[in-house]
């Protein structure tokens, strides 16, 4: 029915009419603002009201890229970050240790947030460090920044990575230098991972961190998600839709296509827009990286991977943080450009000017996080060089672009 919000100080974000005392909703949706009397008047009988009681109303908060299964891992996994006990090997191998004698023998010990750079050592932990901590559990620790993780021996034997296991496409397998064999340091290897370690998590743990990531989006008053994860497919998509039926998961979710899964969805007739109002398939998210030293995917294979969602129906949204990848993205969506929509361009991290007016050039749309800004500013005034500094998430400059 009908829902009636009065006596609330309505900020509409609407220049036409930007404030308002009472607020209309009809069949989900906002119908009208304005007095209390007037919103009371053109509500349908039985409509339900709710008393505000002077307090301020604002739309809800639209989170525009997030990681939503990622975020249920880390408000359950160890958080290995420097603030929180993570400031040496010594402090991390004592929390790892600390929540491996909780659990049963050959149970994953999985943590988030460590920073190399934020450790007293200056270096990621390795293999024999994780070992040392936890010898009779897989131990997979994510880096800070989601692009690199630690594993501990047992966890590199479950994954089947040893001294011959070659690089995957895109990502590293560090080694050590006199030996060849793996330290646990792997970059951009997640997806590799992730096919080759199946599900760690059980149904129940997954569930219960997503009830809380729903509770989460709800106290920061965000209605609505767009998930960008690399790799989501057909059963991501099932289980968005069955948490959202029970409940779990109460805000709208756009959730985007991993490149390489869109088959999956072009075989059901699906493709950008499918869904209803709960939820809807969005990008197709691309992974352009520099992390193996030159660009991944390569400048070739970028086209055609964006051509090829095009043709499936699906506009891009492109990965890139370093100045190449940004420079390559705009190029290829430029190149590529289709009137039916708008492409996207995740972070765009290094932009200097003249990577700001090639964005432009491309039409692309920019989704960007200053709030890194904030988080990691004090790594980034280390080691960032100091003529790019000033162009860092640069969002005024990318507005006053357009």
């Amino acid at each position: 029915g009908d829902l009636v919000l009065l006596n609330a100080g309505v900020v509409t974000l609407d220049p036409r009419r930007a404030r308002g005392g009472g607020v209309l909703v009809v069949g989900g949706r906002v119908a009208a603002v304005g007095g209390g009397g007037e919103v009371r008047r053109m509500a349908g009988a039985g409509a339900r009201v709710v008393d505000c009681q002077g307090l301020t109303l604002l739309p809800g908060f639209n989170d525009a890229h997030c990681h939503l299964p990622g975020l249920a891992r880390r408000l359950q996994d160890l958080d290995c970050s420097p603030g929180a006990g993570g400031a040496s090997l010594e402090a991390l191998r004592a929390a790892v240790r600390g929540r491996a004698l909780g659990l049963a023998r050959g149970d994953w010990v999985r943590g988030f947030g460590y920073d190399d750079r934020g450790m007293v050592e200056g270096r990621h932990p390795s293999r024999w460090d994780l070992d040392r901590a936890a010898p009779e559990h897989p131990v997979w620790l994510e880096h800070r920044s989601g692009h690199a993780a630690a594993l501990n021996s047992m966890a590199l034997g479950l994954a089947g990575i040893g001294g011959h296991t070659p690089d995957p496409p895109g990502g590293v397998i560090e080694r050590d230098v006199t030996t060849g064999e793996p330290t646990g340091v792997l970059l951009e290897m997640r997806a590799f991972l992730r096919r080759r370690l199946g599900t760690i998590r059980s149904r129940g743990d997954f569930d219960a961190g997503m009830r809380e990531v729903g509770r989460m989006l709800a106290g920061y008053g965000i209605t609505s998600a767009q998930d960008a994860g690399a790799d989501n497919g057909l059963e991501r998509w099932e289980d968005f839709r069955r948490l959202q039926a029970e409940g779990a998961l109460r805000c709208r979710v756009t959730m985007m296509a991993g490149a390489e899964r869109l088959g999956e969805f072009a075989a059901l007739g699906m493709a950008f827009g499918s869904g209803d109002g709960r939820l809807r398939l969005g990008h197709a998210k691309i992974m352009l990286t520099m992390t193996a030293g030159g660009l991944y995917p390569p400048l070739g294979e970028l086209r055609r991977m964006v051509g090829e969602a095009h043709r499936l129906g699906f506009p891009v949204a492109v990965h890139c943080v370093e100045e190449e990848a940004v420079a390559a993205a705009a190029g290829v969506l430029g190149s590529e450009r289709d009137g039916r929509w708008v492409d996207r361009m995740e972070h765009c991290a290094e932009a200097s000017p003249y990577l700001v007016a090639a964005v432009r050039r491309a039409g692309a749309a920019v989704v960007t996080q200053p709030g890194f800004l904030y988080h990691h500013g004090a790594a980034y005034r280390r080691e960032v060089d100091a003529g790019l500094r000033p162009h860092l998430y640069p969002a005024g400059a990318l507005r006053r672009a357009g």
